[in-house]
């Protein structure tokens, strides 16, 4: 994220903070809309069902009327005084009065009752009006259901539903008490149409709804519209509580059946207990709002394409003088120091401007002395080194040949007279950077020389890898750790082979040229370390090794640098690390 150019993030910002505040709104109003609505579609299911139940209710309870006045009326309780008398006058009175009661309720109510019967616990032969086709009557009837059970019911009145092939059959009926006998005699009992049901209960259905009428018992009346499946249809309403249809008197929820979700609507009569579900899909009731909700859609269209067109202009307004800005610092970054910006404005990106022409006139007065201080420390420090081989170096070394020349080692003097030669043509050049494989020259001339200067044999053994030897370093970076060795490390130790080691390793590693430089002195003791806290960019107290490291980081950098380990008796290990390539800056000056 952090690398991420600011324009992109501008813009995107730009456009998140017009297109949020839109889109959220539109979302919200949305919801709240499609929540009213929903809440209002229920309400008026509810309220349609709720009427609808009225008037069943209403049916339903001049039902119940007609049957208790069946059981209690003058007539029937004058006909069951005399019911065993049937030589008696008033027996056929009463049963011509019943009889008349029984035809009028079937004209009456021919629309929704298809029978009318009075049945005996006896068996004595009933008392039918009506179509009685569907019923068998013959022989003992009471012991045959469904009569079977309605002479052993209660006082109550009760609602009964069978499923027969050719549809429902419904009966409503109440038993006979009869008191001089304190038991019950019989029941009356009415049959009604089913179609009757329906057209009490039709109303207009949306598509794909449909209606569902149950018994107090919980089984299916009938249905009408276009059902879902039967079976799955058995299978919710026979489920526990049936998703909490039945649990409670009414509601609308949304209940899942046959991959679709529907909107129930339920009420439950307060007369005989049925309940009647009205089953409307859920994408009925989204349709009703699909108009607004391209009205909605449209306003936040426009509303966010304005807000683009804002963000944009606002992105355009800011993004220009700093875009300015930026394409000037990457060019100062690639070395064009004289680089200006120009942003005629006087806002803070005017000042943000100006302060940038400033800044970079000054950078490049800065670097100017810089340079100038630089080159002249450089020389001083190049001076020092040299100093440090003349001229008491030079002194002792000529007496040294000299002193080979009287003992008549010519071979010898020769050998530390080309050693000698070759170190002062190094000290002379005026180049500042040369390849490791010249330093390396260099250090086995100047050992070559300190061998005849003390009389020891110290040899200098090289492992270069491929590549390494044409690696530019700064000129002395190995000669004062080879001296270190040769004057401090070798001090008072005697090998038994004769021969002093100092062994140089230059090898790659993650992209840096690392130069090992080891020898096998006495070494020294950890709290005698060179090494200390750096300070003003110093680490090192010897003068030669922090002058190496100081010129190391002056050229590449300050992740370039030594490190120093020893382990007295173990000798000692020097490791430089330099950029891992030839940096090729022939002209010796340090990288910017």
């Amino acid at each position: 994220m952090r690398h991420i150019s600011l324009k992109y993030k501008l813009s995107v910002f730009l456009i998140l903070l017009t297109l949020a505040p839109t889109l959220t709104t539109g979302i919200f109003s949305y919801r709240v809309l499609l929540k009213s609505l929903t809440e209002n579609t229920r309400k008026s299911e509810m309220s349609i069902l709720e009427n609808q139940m009225t008037n069943f209710d209403l049916a339903m309870h001049n039902f119940e009327t007609i049957l208790h006045d069946l059981v209690t009326s003058e007539s029937t309780q004058g006909f069951l005084q005399f019911r065993k008398e049937k030589t008696s006058e008033i027996y056929y009175s009463d049963l011509l009065l019943l009889t008349s009661k029984l035809d009028s309720l079937i004209s009456q109510r021919g629309d929704s009752l298809k029978m009318a019967a009075f049945l005996w616990n006896d068996g004595d032969l009933p008392l039918i009006r009506g179509d009685s086709s569907g019923i068998n009557l013959a022989g003992d009837y009471t012991r045959r259901e469904p009569f079977s059970g309605f002479l052993q019911a209660d006082a109550s009145i009760h609602w009964k539903v069978f499923n027969e092939k050719e549809g429902p059959v419904i009966y409503a009926y109440r038993t006979i008490y009869e008191s001089s006998a304190n038991a019950n005699i019989g029941v009356a009992l009415i049959n009604f149409s089913a179609d009757y049901f329906r057209e009490l209960l039709a109303r207009t259905m949306d598509k794909g709804a449909f209606c569902v009428l149950l018994d107090g018992e919980g089984r299916i009346v009938y249905t009408a519209g276009t059902p879902a499946e039967e079976e799955k249809l058995q299978e919710l309403l026979g489920q526990e509580s049936a998703g909490g249809m039945l649990d409670t008197d009414k509601g609308v929820v949304p209940v899942p059946l046959a991959d679709r979700t529907y909107l129930v609507s339920y009420a439950k009569s307060g007369t005989n207990g049925w309940r009647y579900l009205y089953f409307n899909p859920l994408a009925n009731s989204k349709e009703s709002i699909h108009a607004i909700t391209w009205v909605v859609l449209l306003v936040m269209v426009i509303t966010a394409v304005l807000s683009v067109i804002a963000a944009m202009s606002l992105y355009h307004y800011l993004n220009a003088p700093i875009g300015r800005l930026s394409r000037a610092m990457a060019h100062m970054e690639k070395g064009v120091l004289d680089t200006r910006v120009d942003i005629p404005r006087k806002d803070e990106l005017g000042r943000l401007g100006d302060g940038f022409n400033q800044m970079s006139e000054k950078i490049r007065e800065l670097i100017r002395d810089i340079e100038k201080e630089q080159n002249e420390k450089r020389r001083a420090e190049i001076r020092f080194l040299q100093a440090q081989i003349t001229p008491h170096f030079l002194y002792n070394t000529l007496n040294s040949i000299k002193s080979l020349a009287r003992l008549k080692r010519t071979e010898d003097a020769a050998d530390m007279t080309t050693s000698l030669i070759s170190l002062l043509r190094l000290v002379n050049s005026g180049e500042e950077l040369i390849t490791l494989s010249r330093e390396l020259d260099y250090v086995q001339n100047y050992a070559a020389v300190m061998s005849f200067r003390r009389n020891r044999n110290f040899r200098i053994a090289t492992a270069l890898e491929p590549g390494t030897g044409d690696c530019r370093i700064p000129k002395f970076s190995l000669q004062p750790f080879v001296e270190n060795s040769i004057i401090h490390g070798f001090a008072g130790t005697e090998k038994e082979t004769g021969e002093y080691r100092i062994s140089i390793h230059a090898f790659f590693k993650e992209e840096q040229l690392c130069v090992r430089v080891e020898d096998n002195g006495r070494g020294f003791r950890p709290e005698e370390t060179a090494e200390k806290p750096e300070e003003n960019g110093i680490r090192f107290s010897h003068v030669g090794i922090s002058n190496v490291e100081e010129r190391i980081r002056l050229y590449f950098g300050n992740r370039y640098g030594i490190k120093i380990e020893s382990t007295p008796g173990a000798g000692t290990t020097v490791i430089l690390t330099l950029p891992g390539r030839d940096i090729g800056n022939g002209s010796g000056r340090p990288a910017q």
